[in-house]
């Protein structure tokens, strides 16, 4: 009776609360799989893409508006003209090894891309070639610029390798090391081992804030997205990172799914090749506005992406420092379409094509072979066609397209990704001098639109480059040199047993890991006594 007694009296002064408890492994879904975890060479997979951020820091890191802030830089500071940034690096990061970061590490990454035997993207190489880099102290860099370049912070976004591991393997070589696919970086996460199938990450042991409650990340490699969400359904994964449009229905009818969505920074577009001569009609701004006002693009983004988009109205995205609504909107208006193409000498007879002089309006679009940009070729061919254009449509892989169609400038039309992550700067993009050697391959020229990118690209204040960027989207919206369809959202999804998950701004893969340190499975009951004053 006197064991009972104090039991009974003691169950009585405490109550019990359930807490996260130490300890699990997060199951990440991905399609593809990792060829080169290292961040100068991650351009030519998406799989590294999105894998390199959690493993390696840059000198600066970019939010969802376009702002820069501190990561591996402490602060900088950018002199009068404009050429001239000093950066101060933070002296209390190790890599994943336990060495110190240094000047050095930066100096190596930077010399590595300027060598002319770099086999990562080229336009890294001519980027980089051109700026001087100098170590002031062993945590001082400064870079000296050829000419004023306001879009300069986003270059120092670029992960930056561990020079006492790398210096020894010739540059040339670079792509056939080892260490591609067995990092050391200074990032949130550090590579603890490669598998067949999957790569397990560990949270950095250098790391401020305390260690996460999780112990690995686990990402399960699958070669598409319905293998990935089979496994999800058979309980091998907690999450899937980047769920595309047309598995969104499926994925919502789990009920055991967390959906986050954001902002992905990238639009989708129709280039059109203003240099063909095979379809020198194009040039028209009154087909170019047809062709737009044709397309139901918030059809496209309800039926074709299941809502995962917004209108695009600028070359610029919704959420830029840089983006201005005051511009020319163009609306669904087949109506008015057809009296352009008709006030543009684009007559009609009956139900056939549209000819002018005895020529047919043809118009041949190309898109790659991702199931959601056939489904939206095929629309959008479809309401050419109901226009009088006898529109086709072409599908090839995304490599192909981009080799044997748009370098060369030998397609018409092509619906086209663009990402955009990082600096809003328009010119490699838009401009005159990048038809050959850089991106615009559409080969748009116009004076005043090169005059606002340019001024663009040598303003010293925020408030001037705005002035130029919202000039140049008038100019874009006025004229048309490319069809802006839709700004992308990003979808990944948790288990909902993954408790304490909080994403904020996501726009690629690595952002959804941003408050890992929160998240926990395991759980344990603890004893939750009451105030000295409390009964």
């Amino acid at each position: 009776m006197l064991v009972v007694g104090v039991l009974g009296t003691a169950s009585h002064r405490y109550t019990t609360t359930v807490i996260a408890e130490n300890g699990g492994v997060f199951r990440e879904g991905m399609t593809g799989a990792p060829h080169y975890l290292n961040p100068l060479l991650s351009a030519f997979n998406q799989t590294d893409q999105d894998l390199t951020p959690l493993i390696f820091d840059g000198l600066v890191k970019v939010d969802v508006r376009g702002v820069y802030h501190p990561d591996l830089a402490k602060k900088w500071w950018i002199d009068t003209t404009g050429m001239t940034y000093t950066v101060a690096l933070r002296p209390d990061v190790r890599w994943h090894d336990g060495q110190l970061f240094t000047a050095d590490d930066v100096l190596y990454t930077i010399q590595v891309m300027q060598s002319p035997n770099f086999p990562g993207l080229p336009s890294l190489h001519d980027f980089w070639s051109n700026v001087r880099v100098k170590k002031i102290t062993d945590y001082v860099v400064q870079f000296r610029l050829a000419e004023p370049l306001s879009s300069f912070l986003d270059a120092l976004t670029i992960g930056i390798l561990p020079a006492h591991l790398w210096k020894n393997i010739p540059v040339d070589v670079l792509d056939k090391s080892d260490l591609n696919l067995n990092p050391v970086g200074t990032g949130p996460f550090k590579f603890q081992a490669l598998y067949r199938d999957h790569l397990a990450l560990v949270p950095n042991p250098f790391q401020h804030g305390g260690q996460p409650y999780l112990q690995s990340v686990d990402f399960y490699f699958y070669p598409n997205p319905f293998a990935m969400l089979n496994a999800y359904q058979k309980g091998n994964l907690d999450g899937m990172s980047d769920i595309p449009p047309d598995l969104l229905p499926e994925a919502k009818q789990l009920d055991d799914l967390q959906l986050f969505f954001g902002a992905r920074p990238a639009y989708v577009a129709i280039l059109l090749n203003l240099q063909n001569a095979d379809v020198p009609y194009l040039q028209d701004v009154r087909v170019r506005r047809a062709l737009l006002m044709a397309i139901d693009r918030q059809k496209l983004i309800d039926k074709v992406l299941n809502g995962a988009g917004v209108i695009a109205e600028t070359p610029f995205l919704p959420d830029s420092w840089a983006y201005t609504n005051d511009i020319h909107h163009y609306t669904y208006d087949p109506g008015a379409a057809k009296q352009l193409l008709t006030a543009a000498g684009w007559q009609r007879q009956g139900d056939s094509f549209r000819s002018k002089a005895g020529k047919p309006l043809t118009l041949t679009l190309y898109c790659d072979d991702r199931s959601v940009h056939i489904a939206l070729g095929q629309a959008i061919v479809q309401a050419w066609r109901a226009i009088g254009v006898d529109a086709q449509l072409k599908t090839a892989s995304f490599a192909d397209i981009v080799n044997d169609q748009l370098r060369p400038h030998k397609f018409q039309a092509a619906l086209v990704r663009w990402d955009l992550h990082g600096d809003p700067d328009p010119y490699p993009l838009w401009h005159s001098t990048q038809m050959e050697h850089g991106q615009n391959y559409g080969g748009w020229q116009n004076r005043h639109a090169d005059e606002a990118m340019e001024q663009g690209r040598r303003a010293i204040t925020m408030t001037d480059r705005i002035t130029a960027y919202h000039a140049f989207q008038q100019i874009f919206a006025d004229q048309v040199p490319a069809l802006l369809l839709y700004a992308s959202m990003f979808t990944c999804g948790v288990r909902d047993n993954i408790h304490g998950v909080r994403m904020g701004s996501v726009t690629r893969p690595a952002d959804c890991f941003r408050y890992f340190s929160a998240w926990y499975i395991a759980e344990k009951r603890v004893p939750v006594y009451p105030a000295a004053d409390q009964p």
